[in-house]
């Protein structure tokens, strides 16, 4: 959402409360999910997505629930994207899928956003308020929730179930420590948790635990890189090997106001072996069309960890409109998707952001057994 003049600081502020006070759900003192310390923007509901404010990590059963039939077959190239597996309709085969003995380095430097930072949105710029002097999009194991050379986090929120008031909150990121949130967004040796525990309520319409990014401008050319593994409420413990279909979490997305995730990555039991996961990954650029299944692989071991990326050059134009998308997804070293293409939504009005962690977004009900993902490294390069 485009920021306030400051003028108009007052109003902005007393509509933040009462939508809050409205919404529900939300922690006594928590404000609303454009946290940059400053100013306070109302939840502005989105009823495509099942969610709301892409900042709170609403998103969108489109993105995690794509269409099946689509197996990862590209009907422009006439043919089906490697998906390192077997069959192209679920990237899993007979055999395990073997990443190569040694992953190409992840290198790039972290996307930095200094203020004032106008981030571009088709062909207009948004004043985005950092609240700080800088944000760096790195959250990663190694990096502290509290930067202190800003004087808050980077991360801008997180949705979240807080047990003790028994209702959903907007941590606030100039709020947070070191401590992250109780139980459920934590550093483990050099790994970042985030999950949902066993027993959680509903956040946001679903069950999840979400930390997002700040906003950042399209036409520019990025990679997200990422190395995780799932597993219980503690490192080493197993992942539980629900039915596909049953509890499958979007870990990763980029998301506007107003439209479902424009992208995603979904983790879930892999259909044709219940005892490995399949990550498959998701596209929502055309709002009428519903989502996309782009590509997948599976049987994958739960337990190990996983190397994904994500590169792009986020733009809402086609080829011929003079556009430069284009979207390379690699899993442990293995190029499952790389074509041409639009990559954002070309109505869209406001910066996207882009959250990680454990979006069950079939789930209405609390589970009972514990959902988490770690990640070692989850950082956005800027290779523009």
């Amino acid at each position: 959402m485009m920021w306030m003049q400051s003028k108009n600081l007052l109003l902005v502020m007393l509509l933040s409360f009462a939508v809050t006070a409205c919404g529900g759900g939300g922690a006594a003192g928590s404000s609303g999910p454009n946290d940059s310390g400053n100013v306070t923007p109302p939840t502005t509901s989105n009823p495509d997505t099942g969610g709301s404010n892409p900042d709170t990590g609403g998103s969108n059963p489109d993105a995690g629930g794509s269409n099946p039939d689509t197996g990862g077959s590209n009907p422009d190239n006439g043919g089906t994207y490697p998906d390192a597996g077997g069959n192209g309709n679920s990237g899993s085969g007979g055999e395990e899928v073997t990443p190569p003995e040694t992953l190409p380095p992840m290198t790039g430097n972290t996307f930095i956003a200094y203020a004032p930072y106008w981030a571009t949105i088709g062909d207009n710029q948004v004043l985005v308020d950092l609240g700080a002097s800088k944000i760096t999009h790195d959250f990663g194991g190694s990096v502290p929730f509290f930067n202190p050379e800003i004087g808050r986090s980077d991360i801008i929120t997180i949705n979240v179930w807080n047990p003790q008031t028994q209702s959903a909150q907007n941590v606030m990121g100039h709020s947070l420590t070191n401590e992250g949130v109780k139980d459920r967004v934590f550093k483990d040796g050099d790994f970042t948790a985030i999950g949902v525990v066993a027993g959680d309520g509903i956040v946001e319409e679903k069950l999840r635990t979400q930390v997002n990014a700040f906003r950042i401008s399209t036409r520019k050319h990025y990679e997200w890189q990422m190395k995780f593994r799932l597993g219980g409420r503690r490192l080493g413990q197993p992942w539980h090997m629900a039915p596909a279909g049953e509890s499958p979490g979007t870990i990763w997305q980029l998301k506007t106001i107003g439209f479902g995730p424009a992208l995603g990555m979904v983790v879930d039991t892999d259909p044709n072996n219940p005892n490995r996961i399949q990550l498959h990954f998701d596209a929502r650029i055309d709002p009428s069309q519903g989502g996309k299944r782009l590509t997948q692989i599976g049987n994958l071991d739960p337990n190990a960890e996983q190397d994904v990326r994500i590169e792009t050059y986020l733009d809402e134009r086609t080829v011929a409109q003079g556009g430069r998308g284009f979207l390379k997804i690699t899993v442990n070293g293995l190029v499952l998707f790389d074509q041409q293409m639009p990559t954002v939504q070309a109505g869209a009005t406001s910066p996207y952001n882009w959250s990680m962690g454990m979006y069950l977004y079939t789930n209405t009900r609390p589970l009972s057994y514990d959902r988490f993902i770690y990640f070692r490294t989850a950082r956005l390069v800027d290779l523009s």
